[in-house]
This record gives structure tokens, sequence and C-alpha cells, in this order.
């Protein structure tokens, strides 16, 4: 058997078990629940960290939990802070999402809890699609709870915006980039600012500023900014009539 057959079928038994344990919720406040997110530690410690992968899972779970603990207490600044790191150690993490949409829409920001939970509604509808053949296991293994079907996910995303007047099919979801990227394009629009301010802001003020303070005895052409005596009718240098 190839490898891609081996994990595709991985995948499609993944899926079985899945449709066979997924999770009945009774109601809102079941699945908009921090709770249900909590991670295994007992997996978590049994993966050996003599790698980068490991390490890097180790960390994850590391800011995850400390997000997870601030969101308890109350400390949304703090959870998010710890979350964003681990979002951005594991993009692919479903929950991640979810639990800052959370942390947002408890604090009233239901456009920015909004993406959010567009930005984890795609995560899962892709771990339910087998995008994420190397990672998918173990997301289906680390978590507290099994993982919830995507088409009940979107509904149940979709009704709790609806509240908020907000039509989930309608929002963008959060993108994160690279953090070399983000300042690459940081300092692209920097530049670009720079520019600006010095090939057009800078030159245009100067030369409203010279036809408005002439020296005297003189004026300025507006066209191409010759200075020439009053007694001039045009300019000197364009001919263009002066004002």
């Amino acid at each position: 058997m190839t490898i891609p057959s081996l994990a595709k079928l991985i995948s499609v038994t993944l899926l079985l078990v899945f449709a066979l344990t997924a999770p009945v919720f009774a109601d809102n406040d079941d699945f908009f629940s921090y709770n249900r997110f909590f991670l295994k530690t007992g997996v978590i410690e049994s993966i050996p960290r003599d790698g980068r992968t490991q390490t890097d899972l180790s960390r994850f779970a590391v800011s995850f939990t400390d997000g997870l603990y601030y969101i308890s207490s109350g400390r949304k600044e703090e959870a998010r802070k710890n979350l964003d790191e681990a979002r951005q150690i594991w993009p692919e993490y479903y929950a991640t999402d979810f639990l800052l949409a959370l942390t947002y829409e408890e604090e009233g920001d239901y456009r920015t809890a909004a993406r959010y939970y567009k930005s984890y509604l795609n995560k899962l509808r892709a771990l339910h699609s087998g995008a994420y053949r190397i990672s998918c296991p173990l997301m289906f293994s680390i978590g507290s709870s099994a993982v919830e079907p995507y088409p009940v996910a979107y509904e149940m995303v979709k009704q709790r915006l609806a509240e908020y007047g907000i039509n989930i099919d309608q929002v963008r979801p959060v993108m994160m980039l690279p953090e070399f990227l983000f300042y690459i394009i940081l300092v692209i629009a920097l530049a670009a600012i720079y520019a600006a301010i010095r090939y057009v802001a800078w030159p245009y003020f100067k030369r409203r500023y010279r036809i408005k303070h002439p020296p005297e005895g003189f004026w300025v052409c507006r066209e191409c900014g010759a200075y020439n005596p009053d007694t001039a009718k045009v300019c000197g240098e364009c001919n263009r009539p002066g004002e």
C-alpha cells in the first residue's frame, strides 16, 4: 500500500470513528463552553521532546492551557495573548480560534468574534475533509471531548451570530501572516509612506508655501513655480498668465 493510500485510509478511519463518537450538544451553553476544549495532558506528556515538532507541541500546549486558565479567571487580555501565541505555533488547530471568538464575544465585540468563528469553522471543515493529514490524528486525540461535526458547528455559530444581526456567510475569517512576512510588509508600508511624504506631500506643500509667500515685488507662477516681477503679466518661464 502506498503512503498516500495509507494516509487516506487513516483519514477515512478517523472520520468513521468520529461519526460514532461525535458529541451531542444539549444547548448553546453546552456548545459555547471553553470547558470542552481542555487538552489531555497525558497525550501531550507522552510525546518525546527530542525534536522540533515535539517541542513546538509542548509550547503550544502550555500557551493553549494558560489561555484556558485565563478565560476561566475572566482575564480576557491575558487569555488572548496566550491563545494568539498558541495560534502562531499551531495555526491549524481549530479550537484556538473558537476560544478567541468567545473572549471577544463576552466583551461585546461581536464583529471580531464573528471573524474568529468563521476562521474556526473553516479549519474545522478542513479537518473533516482530510486536509490536515499529518496533524489530523493528533487533533482527534488531544481534546478532552470528541471533535464536533462541522454541520452542527456551522448551524450553532450561524444561529448565535444571527442574534447579533451578523450573517456568518458574509464574514471574512481572521487571516494570519507568518511573522517574517508581517515585518516585510510593515517595512514596505513604512517605505511607501516615507516616499509619499518625501516626493509628493513635501514638494506640494513647499510649492504652495512659495506661491503664497513670494519675495517682495514678485509673484510665483502656479504652473512652473518661477519667480516673476509684479510688473510681468505672464510667466517668463512658461508664459502662463499671472493671477
